[in-house]
């Protein structure tokens, strides 16, 4: 019976991973927009055009409310291209986007078991692909439109890694493609760099006749990034300092490390307490934030070298490494803008699996109950996935499942305010916002959407001292609007005229209410 289950198994597997993904997923075809994903395609006029591809390249991600170009602290173009392509056939209808991402995540799952069976059993390079294909600890990337980044990095990375283990010896051509599918991958996102460090471990673990060329064609590759992103887009390294951990010391960010960690390994074993929005520093030493944490974090990875050790197995260091570096460029030794994320685990989680069966692989494990466990592991995680997916339908379902883990940040607080205020509970919206400004008075959003709570309540004074303090803040294209609209209906013509041409048009040219507010009081003049 097992044999049984193994072959059909491997011969039904693009099937199995189809239907089992389209179970899981296929509720997302119905979710909308949430979250960025406002900023990143219903308002981002530069994807409605395919004749926009070309700039796409020049610049951030985010929409900037009529600036020159887009904004943001990234430089990720593969993800408004794709944006793009998907509007010709959907426009901004959501179910488009999470088509396009379901079915990637797919040819993830896919491509894991086909790297894999090269190195262990088919079976266990299938049961890995279907864990990675389930992990409730994916569910963000996959049902989080603005997410279709952290599954772009991860295909074309693991297309090149496909390729690299096509041939013994590679080809001019076959570099060509492979830093091609690298190249891809830093586009789609930062992390992509995680490919960059992986192949080069692999080849000294098991074609060290590749390296030269490896670091040839990878200088090029690394010219290339740097003209398109600093030369071209102009996106330089991250100066924004929004989240506590960006705030934070390098100490404190020492001392969260741990916690850190212990997340993510807590995510690998039991994902089932998920969360959107995660931002906390650890401030003092203490036995439950660093100690424990540590110990456990200490335990692990010891435990995981000495294995490594005995089995005396290449595969086991290689991934081994690639687990490392998955976690450690989300370690917070380089300030990211969230603490933690449910994304950051896609990569880290995928070596994770890969030694998981490289351990069953070489234990040769038969019993059916060995089978029997992993199967219900992928159902009870397929069953999971499935409802969180639920929680993404809307973003106030979103934003009220999370309150109990999420409430207390910043951004989190602010949007939860911005779905209630649209839900026409203004009364809580305004305690969210009020949260927020105070949890984070240097940030904008939170400021300006607090004024238009006050201005809703008549409250113009209030609301102005908000605008103000969110254009000074950072430049926040809707408070510009806002401002200007309230100084419009109070009928302060003069001041909303040296508002619009000394300050918000030559900082928003592009922005259509603030040129429509312009003519219209340039016609009052005339009249």
């Amino acid at each position: 019976m097992l044999k049984n289950v193994k072959n059909k198994l491997i011969k039904y597997f693009p099937w199995i991973v189809l239907i089992l993904g389209l179970l899981i997923y296929g509720a997302t075809l119905f979710n909308g927009f949430v979250w960025d994903d406002e900023e990143q395609v219903v308002n981002n006029l530069a994807i409605r055009s395919l004749s926009n591809i070309p700039y796409l390249f020049t610049q951030s991600t985010f929409n900037t409310g009529g600036a020159a170009g887009m904004g943001g602290m990234y430089y990720k173009p593969m993800m408004p291209f794709f944006f793009t392509l998907i509007y010709q056939f959907s426009g901004l209808n959501a179910w488009g986007y999470h088509l396009v991402q379901v079915l990637i995540h797919l040819a993830n799952a896919y491509l894991i078991y086909l790297i894999l069976k090269r190195f262990i059993k088919p079976h266990w390079a299938a049961l890995a692909g279907l864990l990675f294909l389930a992990h409730p600890g994916n569910v963000e990337s996959v049902a989080y439109i603005s997410g279709l980044q952290d599954v772009l990095f991860m295909f074309f990375g693991l297309l090149a890694f496909f390729w690299v283990g096509k041939k013994q010896s590679l080809t001019e051509k076959d570099w060509l493609v492979i830093f091609s599918f690298l190249l891809l991958s830093i586009l789609s996102k930062e992390t992509g760099v995680l490919f960059l460090l992986a192949l080069p471990a692999y080849f000294i673990w098991f074609k060290k006749s590749a390296l030269r060329p490896y670091f040839l064609y990878l200088s090029l590759l690394v010219c290339l990034y740097l003209i398109l992103r600093f030369g071209m887009a102009g996106v330089g390294l991250n100066e924004n300092k929004l989240s506590p951990i960006m705030l934070a010391s390098l100490p404190e960010r020492l001392i969260t490390l741990p916690k850190i960690i212990f997340y993510y390994l807590r995510l690998f074993f039991w994902p089932f307490s998920l969360a959107i929005s995660q931002h906390w520093v650890v401030k003092q030493i203490s036995w439950s934030e660093f100690f424990l944490p540590l110990l456990i974090d200490g335990l692990f990875f010891l435990g995981l070298a000495a294995f490594c050790s005995k089995q005396k197995s290449r595969l086991l260091w290689f991934f081994g490494s690639l687990l490392l570096i998955g976690l450690g460029i989300h370690s917070q030794l380089v300030p990211l803008d969230m603490t933690v994320s449910e994304r950051w685990v896609y990569f880290p989680l995928f070596a994770w699996l890969a030694m998981v069966m490289i351990l069953l692989d070489r234990k040769n494990i038969k019993s059916e109950f060995g089978l029997a466990v992993i199967l219900i592991v992928i159902t009870i995680f397929s069953v999971r996935s499935f409802w969180r997916t639920l929680d993404w339908r809307d973003g106030l379902t979103l934003y009220l499942q999370d309150e109990p883990r999420a409430a207390g940040n910043f951004d989190f607080e602010n949007n939860l305010g911005v779905y209630l205020y649209r839900a026409g509970q203004y009364d809580r919206a305004q305690q969210h916002y009020l949260k927020s400004t105070i949890i984070a008075p240097h940030w904008w959003t939170n400021w300006n959407n607090l004024g238009v709570t006050y201005q809703a309540q008549g409250k113009s004074a209030l609301a102005r001292q908000a605008y103000l303090k969110a254009i000074n803040n950072g430049d926040y294209y809707l408070a510009y609007e806002n401002y200007a609209t309230l100084l419009l209906k109070q009928k302060k013509y003069d001041k909303l005229r040296h508002f619009l041409e000394n300050r918000a048009l030559p900082r928003f040219p592009y922005n259509q209410s603030l040129n429509q507010i312009y003519q219209y009081i340039q016609q009052q003049d005339a009249d």
